[in-house]
């Protein structure tokens, strides 16, 4: 999307990517307006590289009224 997301409008977003930085492991928003429309959630996961650096993530955004048809 364009979008740089440590300047996404949820705080929600930013505390996420910080965790899954931090720890290594998954970490998922609490339930936010999601850019594209919609209410849901993002989750993140970093990948890291073979010197053990952090490269970046990857992210799964779910639209609640989707999961829930």
């Amino acid at each position: 999307l364009g979008v740089d997301l440590d300047r996404h409008p949820s705080a929600g977003v930013r505390a996420a990517i910080l965790a899954a930085g931090g720890t290594g492991k998954v970490a998922s928003t609490p339930v936010i307006d999601l850019l594209q429309g919609g209410r849901g959630f993002a989750t993140y996961r970093p990948l890291v590289g073979r010197d053990g650096r952090l490269q970046g993530f990857v992210n799964g955004v779910f639209r609640i009224d989707v999961l829930v048809e």
